[in-house]
């Protein structure tokens, strides 16, 4: 990574991601096309059973944390494989992995959820216009501020993935001053592949439009990871160079 005075370069940011992303496609083309496969058969079987939909997701993304972590360590330690070294003995990695992710989704669920029930609960108000805004005022406060603590303490998740686990207090200092990028970026480089699921949901159909958003998911999953990695790389990198001056 070239360097530069920005601890964390938005722009540059996003093309390492990219080029992290594109690489590590390149380096897992079979595994990748067999998770593309997946989403595709899930996304046409749950089309005659859409009471499921909720569940495919929830199998596809408990699959995909193998490719995460792969990505993770790809960015941050080198070449990689799906093998014990990079998932953990007995795939214990995925474990863990999965419980930082269900404790940023409980944080979230807590922070959109208790307050705006609690407003609604104790306001009184006369008007049903009021009422609504009061709920759709409260619920993108709350989704605002969810979304940045959250895309703060998702830096652990790139620690947890090489075997070198942060402390939450500890990422949540390291991303300290990045705020902007660590919730935007992230948002940029999934855009891509919203308006590809989109577009085919017009001028296709519904239906075809979700098997293609499946279809993408790992793609998806990889490119945001590769920001997660790039990020606590850069970020860790300068924090010990901060270290090793205080200590000089």
């Amino acid at each position: 990574m070239a360097e530069t005075t920005a601890k964390l370069p938005f722009i540059l940011s996003l093309r390492w991601s990219v080029q992290w992303a594109v690489a590590v496609v390149l380096r897992h083309q079979l595994a990748v096309a067999i998770y593309m496969a997946v989403g595709v058969l899930l996304g046409a079987l749950l089309l005659s059973a859409p009471d499921l939909v909720f569940i495919g997701w929830i199998v596809l993304g408990l699959a995909s944390i193998a490719l995460a972590l792969v990505t993770h360590n790809e960015v941050l330690h080198g070449p990689t494989q799906f093998d014990a070294a990079t998932l953990g003995p007995n795939g214990g990695r995925i474990f863990s992995y999965l419980l930082d992710c269900l404790v940023l989704v409980l944080l979230m669920f807590i922070i959109i959820f208790l307050p705006t029930m609690f407003m609604l609960l104790v306001a009184s108000v006369d008007s049903a216009d009021a009422s609504a805004l009061l709920w759709g005022g409260t619920i993108l406060i709350t989704a605002i501020i969810g979304l940045v603590l959250t895309s703060r303490l998702a830096l652990r998740l790139p620690s947890r993935a090489i075997g070198e686990t942060m402390p939450w207090g500890d990422v949540w200092r390291l991303s300290a001053g990045h705020t902007l990028v660590l919730v935007i970026a992230p948002l940029l480089l999934t855009m891509p592949f919203t308006i590809i699921s989109t577009i085919a949901e017009l001028l296709v159909s519904t239906s075809f439009g979700d098997t293609v958003n499946w279809a993408l998911m790992p793609l998806q999953v990889i490119t945001t990871c590769a920001f997660l990695s790039v990020a606590y790389g850069r970020l860790r990198a300068f924090a010990e160079e901060r270290a090793l001056d205080v200590q000089r």
